[in-house]
């Protein structure tokens, strides 16, 4: 079982984006459990974030990191009958900069454009990059196949 936890202006409803990463993250990584913690800043919060974490005084659409992973802890999650979880725990968080969502918009709504980012960052935890052009293309596809999905499209 997988948790997430918006802190911020809500662009979706949590439990849509709840639905989301529990998609993402049991299809892509069935082995583990994931708490993500969403936060939603302004492009002045995201720069000093950006800055803190990669180097770059600018801002970006999204920053997601896995915090910390431990093989078990007293959590609300599902426990085996010894009272351990079942899966090794991954602590997430992602942080939305909603300025650049709004730049981004061109024709489409801001939720589309919320849900987009969210699916971008969730699978960055799981492991996807688009440093190489080769990886760039394999997480666009699943970008694109977890979108249509969660709208029904599949």
């Amino acid at each position: 079982m997988n948790s997430l936890e918006v802190l911020g202006a809500v662009i979706i409803p949590e439990s849509e984006q709840e639905k989301i990463a529990e998609l993402i993250c049991s299809k892509e990584d069935p082995d583990h459990c994931y708490q993500i913690c969403v936060k939603i800043v302004d492009s002045n919060t995201m720069k000093r974030y950006n800055k803190r974490y990669r180097g770059l005084a600018e801002t970006t659409d999204i920053l997601s990191f896995v915090t910390a992973e431990l093989p078990f802890c007293e959590s609300d999650l599902t426990f085996t009958e010894d009272g351990f979880p079942d899966k090794p725990i991954r602590f997430c968080d992602i942080i939305i900069d909603i300025n650049q969502l709004f730049y981004q918009r061109d024709s489409n709504i801001i939720e589309d454009n919320y849900r987009t980012v969210l699916i971008h960052g969730l699978l960055h935890l799981i492991g996807y990059d688009h440093i190489r052009s080769a990886d760039a293309e394999k997480m666009r596809a699943k970008e694109e196949y977890y979108f249509k999905l969660t709208q029904g499209e599949n």
